[in-house]
């Protein structure tokens, strides 16, 4: 898909109920992901928010661009499996067809709430005034190489001390193509 740099548009488009957006949006059932590929991610997710996390069970996650929902069922798996007991996530989007796709999977956890935000993309900032407060783990994978320009990843990133508490932990997952071969970076903090 190629950068936009109008806002508006760029939420058009993520809004476009099509089989490639499902696709591009890691939607269970669409394109690559098949229900074994589609677990296969998350799984692979679950496995690095494990290896990320510093100490003590997160109790408030954010799932920045959350897609389909596979970071979703990863916490949510991590949080069964290891009896983190009460907890609450946010699955985030400029896509309500996103929203809806990883609302209808039903995860649940034991003690966990699961709470979706769309939000508008030309007015980033007000994730600050809508979600509760300061997340304790704040993951976004395969999201910002969709963002329109280098100013926006910035304008996002710049949100990160309003969004991840001091000491919290962020996990930050990019695909870049160069020169024909694909690369994944990953910041973790």
């Amino acid at each position: 898909m190629g950068a936009m740099t109008n806002l508006t548009e760029l939420g058009q488009v993520w809004n476009l109920d099509t089989d490639q957006m499902r696709d591009l949006s890691h939607c269970q059932g669409y394109g690559r992901w098949d229900l074994d590929s589609w677990r296969e991610m998350s799984d692979q997710a679950e496995l690095r928010i494990k290896s990320a996390l510093k100490s003590d069970p997160p109790s408030l996650v954010y799932d920045f661009g959350c897609g389909g929902g596979s970071n979703i069922r990863a916490i949510l798996n991590l949080a069964k499996s290891r009896s983190w007991g009460f907890g609450e996530i946010w699955g985030i989007d400029i896509s309500k067809m996103n929203i809806n796709a990883a609302r209808s999977m039903g995860y649940e956890a034991p003690g966990w709430g699961v709470e979706y935000l769309c939000y508008d993309p030309d007015q980033p900032e007000s994730l600050i005034r809508d979600l509760p407060g300061q997340a304790d783990l704040f993951i976004s994978t395969y999201v910002y190489q969709h963002f329109p320009s280098l100013e926006y990843a910035k304008r996002i990133t710049a949100l990160l001390p309003y969004l991840v508490r001091a000491g919290g932990t962020f996990i930050i997952q990019i695909r870049i193509s160069h020169n024909g071969q694909t690369e994944k970076v990953i910041f973790i903090r």
